[in-house]
């Protein structure tokens, strides 16, 4: 089977850089968002974030993150971490699914962390049954643990990752 797909793009050749500028990535309309959702989901693997931290004002949900450098791990050798935050516009609204979260004696406590795995569109989205008038669908972020993160967005929406050079964010969020 790898022998047969040698002959499709390596997109590790565009994603890897010897910059160390921080990154400043904002999405393009469509057809280019597909791309650009890729992208972002390799930008923020293995982030990590307080669920807290996740803020939905105005329509626009931004989220402080620690995220990887593995655009510049290849070049570096070792795994860098840098403050970033994601903007997402327009939200309508989010939608927790945790697993592992305490909902005993009616108490629902989430779970305080959340590292990404990946971010896609939900089948929503793809079909042609919208969720209402107004909402496409769901922007779909994953949690190593099976949680998830449903961002219900129109059919144009927007994003913005931008690392945060003069901000730290806790390292408190790599102690497991």
């Amino acid at each position: 089977m790898q022998n047969t797909l040698k002959h499709l793009l390596d997109f590790r050749s565009y994603f890897q850089t010897e910059a160390a500028d921080p990154i400043d990535f904002a999405s393009r309309p469509p057809p280019n968002l597909v791309h650009d959702l890729y992208y972002l989901s390799r930008c923020t693997h293995d982030a990590r974030f307080l669920i807290e931290q996740v803020q939905l004002r105005a329509e626009k949900l931004r989220i402080l993150m620690r995220r990887c450098r593995w655009e510049r791990y290849d070049v570096a050798g070792d795994l860098e971490t840098i403050s970033s935050g994601l903007t997402i516009w327009p939200v309508d609204s989010v939608i927790w699914e945790l697993r592992g979260a305490d909902v005993s004696a009616g108490n629902f406590i989430k779970p305080a962390k959340f590292i990404i795995t990946h971010i896609y569109m939900g089948e929503s989205y793809w079909d042609d049954a919208s969720l209402s008038d107004e909402i496409a669908g769901e922007l779909i972020m994953g949690c190593h643990t099976g949680s998830r993160l449903h961002i219900r967005v129109p059919d144009m929406f927007s994003f913005r990752l931008t690392d945060l050079t003069g901000r730290k964010i806790d390292d408190d969020l790599w102690v497991q």
